[in-house]
């Protein structure tokens, strides 16, 4: 595990070295990344570290460098097993040539590459068909397993004795039965978030509207208090006088827009239909008493009315 790590680590060097253009210190690492991976007969860290080395000589134009260790590579990746692998090395090799300017070993390792590119892509489409093949024969079985304990069920409760086409006739039917019980189900179950979605609205827009009935509430108890503050006052002069009655003044009129045009603006913008149902059933109600059931409407009790 040791060297598989200080494998890793070399390579990471070498890279570095080679960013910074410093191609002996990359080769340095790249080989002794090489040494350690093959100490320890890990093919994958010897491949990673022959493609890196393989690369830095092709950038310093040392093809034929480059294409003996990726022939290597090549090799040691048939022996492994790794057959995934074996297309990226074929390509690079034929990179290798074409920088080299051997055109005709270049054509050939790019034929290799294309065949065997083809090959890992029949690999993996076989793969996949024969992974739906069997999906699809483990679901249909035990669909099969379903519909005979089904089968088994409807001989118990019905005539002992059936056709073979009428068996056929009842499992398609019951089929059915079951996809539309599943559909309906559903349906309900989507009817049902959109309900509970819907009540959740309602009930986030009425803890807002309760939290404002609540604040006009607190802002009138606080008015009131200031109204009978003043009022206690004795005033001194007759400008003082007209001073306080001026406040008291305006804190009526500031005490009626706040618990009644306020109040109705924020509850109609949550219950449109509220006071307009209300007043259709019982039309004598009079304001004061419409205020009190669009808070009994906010589940207050009668201590925050």
């Amino acid at each position: 595990n040791n060297y598989v790590t200080l494998s890793t680590v070399y390579t990471n060097f070498g890279n570095t070295y080679k960013v910074l253009k410093n191609y002996d210190k990359a080769r340095d690492f790249y080989k002794i990344s090489l040494k350690y991976a093959q100490q320890v007969g890990n093919s994958t860290k010897m491949l990673y570290a022959q493609s890196s080395l393989s690369e830095l000589y092709l950038e310093i134009k040392q093809p034929d460098s480059a294409i003996f260790l990726l022939k290597q590579g090549l090799e040691i990746n048939k022996k492994s097993g790794l057959g995934e692998l074996n297309a990226v090395m074929l390509e690079d090799i034929a990179l290798a040539y074409e920088k080299k300017g051997d055109l005709n070993s270049a054509l050939y390792y790019y034929k290799q590459f294309k065949e065997a590119s083809d090959e890992a892509e029949q690999r993996l489409s076989d793969k996949k068909l024969l992974d739906i093949q069997t999906q699809w024969e483990v679901e249909k079985k035990d669909e099969q397993i379903k519909l005979l304990g089904k089968e088994k069920q409807l001989a118990k409760q019905k005539v002992f004795i059936y056709s073979l086409g009428l068996i056929a006739l009842i499992i398609s039917g019951l089929s059915i039965f079951i996809y539309k019980q599943y559909k309906n189900r559903e349906k309900q179950l989507l009817l049902q978030v959109k309900l509970n979605e819907a009540s959740f609205k309602i009930d986030l827009k009425n803890r807002e509207l309760t939290y404002k009935a609540m604040l006009l509430s607190q802002q009138e108890q606080t008015f009131s208090n200031i109204r009978e503050q003043l009022l206690n006052i004795n005033a001194e002069t007759s400008e003082s006088k007209e001073f306080i009655l001026e406040m008291i003044a305006d804190i009526d009129l500031q005490l009626k827009q706040n618990s009644i045009d306020d109040f109705e603006k924020y509850f109609i913008e949550v219950h449109p239909n509220f006071y307009s149902n209300l007043k259709q059933k019982y039309p004598e109600l009079a304001p004061a008493e419409l205020k009190v059931c669009a808070l009994l409407r906010l589940n207050l009790n009668s201590k925050d009315i």
